[in-house]
């Protein structure tokens, strides 16, 4: 399977960094509500899931407009 039509246009390259941040988006929401529900309080971890999973939907919605805007409009 060829993914060249994917990295050969911007509107490619934009989807799969869109498509990556959504990953890392949902993977911070899994590890926050694993976080919400422990069963020991006193064991915090250390990754901060909340501003993690901001920035990364953040990132997400930015550069998947960007995608959808390059997609309709080519340059």
């Amino acid at each position: 399977m060829s993914f060249d039509y994917l990295v050969s246009s911007d509107a490619g390259r934009w989807t799969i960094i869109a498509v990556s941040a959504l990953l890392v988006a949902a993977l911070a929401l899994f590890g926050d509500r694993r976080r919400m529900k422990r069963k020991a309080p006193d064991s915090v971890g250390w990754v901060p899931w909340t501003p993690v999973f901001f920035v990364a939907l953040l990132v997400a919605v930015v550069t998947g407009s960007l995608a959808l805007k390059t997609w309709i409009a080519p340059v």
